[in-house]
């Protein structure tokens, strides 16, 4: 499991480290203005977390519906595919 957890945490570090290169080199006009990219530092309670992950993915899951709406019916011109990664957990502030 804890070479599982390596090769995705690596996989995840690549992905991001690979669009910053790209996004430097020019690769994607347009997109890399309108990238998505943003921290937040909150205090939730253990259900509070689990609460804001449910309603994550309904948003998600909403988005993605309307994607394959719009493919249906305007077919994939102009569509890429979007890595999204969003990790929540516990830490202490100065360590």
């Amino acid at each position: 499991m804890r070479l599982l957890d390596f090769i995705v945490k690596h996989r995840r570090i690549g992905r991001i480290e690979r669009w910053e290169r790209e996004r430097k080199d020019g690769r994607w006009p347009g997109w890399a203005e309108n990238d998505l990219g943003r921290d937040y530092v909150v205090k939730f309670t253990l259900d509070e977390l689990t609460a804001l992950d449910e309603d994550l993915d309904r948003v998600v899951v909403s988005h993605r519906e309307q994607a394959a709406t719009r493919q249906r019916e305007r077919g994939t011109e102009g569509e890429e595919i979007v890595f999204l990664t969003l990790l929540g957990f516990p830490f202490t502030l100065g360590e």
